[in-house]
C-alpha cells in the first residue's frame, strides 16, 4: 500500500508489496525499485502537460490545480491565442507517473479544458 513520501518525494509503501500477484505485474513492474529497508518506492518521471484553456473562467481552477501539484512542476510557460480567443500552457513536471495522470486528469474535468502528456523515455 503506497502511503508516503520519503524525502526525494518518491511514495513509499508500508508494507512490502506482493511481487507475485496479478496486479503488481501489471502495474508496478516497471515503476517500483526496492528502497530502504524491504520498502518499494516509485521512480518519478519527467513529463510534459499540454493545457489549452478554451474558457476564460476556466483559468482561476486551472491555476489552483498548478498551486495544488506545485511541488512537482519545474516550469511552465503559457501563451495567449489572442486571435482564437484560447490560452496554451505547457507545464514540465518531474514526479511520479500517478502524481502526473492525476494532475492531467484532474485538469481535463475543468469545463472549458483539455489536457494531454508526454512522457520522456529518460
Amino acid at each position: 500500500m503506497l502511503t508516503n513520501l520519503n524525502e526525494k518525494g518518491a511514495l513509499i509503501a508500508k508494507e512490502p508489496i506482493q511481487k507475485e500477484t496479478p496486479f503488481f505485474k501489471a502495474r508496478f513492474a516497471l515503476l517500483l525499485r526496492p528502497g530502504p529497508k524491504g520498502a518499494f518506492f516509485m521512480e518519478k518521471r519527467l513529463a510534459v502537460i499540454s493545457v489549452i484553456v478554451e474558457r476564460p473562467a476556466a483559468v482561476e481552477d486551472v491555476n489552483r490545480l498548478f498551486h495544488e501539484f506545485a511541488e512537482h512542476i519545474c516550469g511552465r510557460m503559457g501563451l495567449p491565442c489572442r486571435e482564437r480567443g484560447v490560452s496554451v500552457i505547457s507545464v514540465v513536471l518531474d514526479a511520479p507517473a500517478d502524481v502526473i495522470n492525476r494532475l492531467t486528469g484532474r485538469l481535463g474535468m475543468v469545463e472549458g479544458v483539455s489536457a494531454k502528456t508526454l512522457f520522456a523515455k529518460v
